[in-house]
């Protein structure tokens, strides 16, 4: 009985925080058998007692948060409901701020011009020797593999020019009254900020189909229109200017070429007409052959002379005078027969010709191989020259811009749409921060805590402005509670 009691007694000590249920401390405080009616009746008037202080404290207690991913959705939605009011009113700001935006911001344009990138030709000067001529390795080339001497597009190089800072200037400095007038710049721009802002109008997109849109866009249609095509046009200068360079750069290595042929051709002739004068050759060909002739005709003479000395020694003797004679006259055309062999060519014997032709063959065909190359290199050169002077481009303008007849921006989805979203977001957090800021009073530490931060804010200027709307707006909830009261 005491052991019951004492359990009795001690129990809503033991489980403070803890809901208990009155029936069980009604059981523990029932006397047993014997105690009368008087002292049943104080006890079971304690234990209603009792009973009902337990049930007051767990209506009072807060039920704990259940552990799952439910909680924070709740947390979340209960903090939206609890101050739609706040979350409407942003709202509706981030909404009249992009209704403001839309109708403030200028309409702008765009314009496009479509431009076609074509292959350029690779220059090809290899020289190559057939019999008897020279062609250039770009004619055999054009007629048998013409396609391998062109090279693919390149946009990238087409990209950069029209980015570089010296074209965007000059297209600035073209359309700079008409810049000013739109407000795309500014009459005191720096040439860096003119160029950046320049380079953020244009934009070019490549295509693997080797073309290249290049794309303007300002507040002025006429002007965007404009734009876009003087950038076609520049892009098209370019691509000449880069012809013109490589030709003449072609041009200058003939150039060298051919002074260093000219060298060697003159090299060649003073060789060739050293061995003329060395060899007292004037014609070699016409020479040889005069001396040729006259040997012939010394040799049938000689042979004419014998069948005549034959045919007198016959009858005669060697004292005959007549027989005297053609023996002389035999050895006479004996002697020059000699002479002109021993003096084939000039100074050159009959046994040593066959050498000095050769020598002689040689150096002519040198020098006929010097004169052909040369020939050769000039006509070159004297080709490139003219291609310098009227180079073709590698850019073909298929499409040319025409103004736009309608405003290309800004997008009204757009306008609204991201303050819409962003006047969401903000106003979720603000209710989250605040519902946070709200609940953390129930904890004494956090409590503590909070009012030492407004404490510190309070001893400035700059806290006090930061604490002022929160008071306004409390001060405003708390006339309208008691109005509604």
């Amino acid at each position: 009985m005491a052991g019951s009691d004492h359990e009795g007694s001690q129990q809503p000590e033991a489980g403070a925080g803890v809901a208990r249920n009155p029936d069980d401390d009604i059981e523990a405080i029932k006397s047993p058998a014997g105690v009368d009616a008087t002292a049943m009746e104080e006890l079971a008037a304690q234990a209603r007692a009792l009973a009902e202080a337990v049930k007051a404290e767990a209506g009072d207690a807060e039920p704990l948060p259940p552990v799952g991913w439910q909680a924070p959705l709740v947390d979340l939605l209960a903090a939206v409901t609890g101050r739609c009011g706040l979350v409407a009113l942003i709202v509706l700001i981030g909404l009249g701020a992009g209704i403001y935006q839309m109708v403030a911001a200028r309409p702008f344009y765009t314009a496009s011009s479509v431009v076609l990138l074509l292959p350029r030709e690779k220059p090809n000067l290899d020289v190559s020797v057939t019999t008897g001529s020279l062609e250039t390795g770009m004619d055999n080339a054009k007629r048998d593999t013409t396609g391998a001497l062109m090279l693919p597009p390149d946009p990238e190089l087409y990209m950069t020019l029209l980015m570089a800072k010296s074209t965007l200037m000059a297209v600035a400095g073209k359309f700079e009254a008409r810049l000013l007038r739109a407000g795309e710049i500014l009459s005191d721009d720096r040439s860096e900020e003119i160029s950046e802002q320049i380079r953020a109008m244009l934009r070019i997109t490549p295509t693997q189909e080797g073309m290249l849109t290049v794309q303007v866009t300002s507040f002025d249609a006429e002007l965007a229109a404009d734009m876009a095509n003087e950038f076609a046009a520049e892009m098209e200068r370019a691509s000449k200017e880069i012809e013109r360079q490589l030709i003449l750069q072609q041009s200058g290595f003939l150039g060298e070429a051919q002074t260093r042929v000219q060298r060697q051709l003159a090299k060649e002739e003073e060789a060739l007409r050293r061995f003329f004068a060395e060899h007292e050759i004037v014609d070699m060909a016409s020479q040889a052959g005069d001396t040729l002739e006259m040997i012939r005709e010394q040799e049938q003479a000689l042979l004419k002379l014998e069948h005549q000395l034959l045919d007198r020694t016959t009858y005669w003797t060697e004292g005959d005078a007549q027989v005297k004679n053609l023996r002389s006259r035999a050895r006479k055309t004996r002697s020059d027969i000699e002479t002109l062999r021993r003096s084939y060519l000039g100074s050159l014997s009959q046994e040593n010709y066959g050498t000095v032709q050769i020598t002689y063959a040689g150096l002519r065909e040198r020098v006929k191989y010097k004169r052909d190359l040369l020939a050769t290199i000039t006509t070159q050169r004297a080709v490139f020259d003219i291609r310098a002077e009227q180079p073709a481009a590698s850019v073909a303008v298929l499409k040319r811009a025409v103004a736009a007849g309608r405003p290309a921006g800004p997008s009204k989805r757009f306008t609204l749409g991201v303050p819409l979203v962003l006047s969401l977001i903000v106003s979720v957090v603000v209710v989250l921060v605040m519902s946070q800021w709200s609940s953390s009073g129930h904890d004494p530490y956090l409590r503590k805590r909070k009012d030492q931060i407004r404490q510190q804010l309070s001893a400035s200027w700059l806290g006090r402005a930061l604490l002022m709307p929160g008071r306004i707006l409390r001060r405003l909830c708390g006339d309208a509670k008691v109005s509604s009261a």
